[in-house]
């Protein structure tokens, strides 16, 4: 799809086509399940998790939630309740944000 064409979609269209990456609202996967395996292994080894965020790039909660079950659950959770809680203004933060991005020519994908 061509800027312009993006730029003229209603809102709730362009917030299903449109998805924003490497921003706060990126939700791609940042490990791959080698990478995973090999937390994990390095984890039961003794290395530190602080360490093993270092060494993939990725924060601390990241490391975190491939680790323990139990802040999975939780991590998990929060996000549920943040999304049914949200209020419209997120929503319309957001579908401007997206539109920003499109204008400047920034990175997004189209679906």
């Amino acid at each position: 799809m061509k800027k312009f064409e993006l730029l003229n979609l209603a809102n709730t269209t362009l917030d299903k086509k449109v998805k924003i990456a490497g921003t706060n609202w990126d939700r791609r996967r940042k490990l791959t399940n080698k990478e995973i395996y090999e937390i994990k292994r390095m984890y039961k080894r003794g290395k530190p998790i602080s360490d093993i965020a270092s060494r993939f790039g990725v924060a601390v909660s990241t490391i975190k939630y491939h680790l323990f079950e139990d802040y999975k659950k939780e991590h998990n959770q929060r996000r549920k309740d943040y999304v049914n809680n949200s209020s419209s203004n997120n929503r319309a933060e957001r579908i401007n944000y997206k539109r920003y991005l499109i204008n400047n020519n920034k990175k997004v994908l189209v679906n």
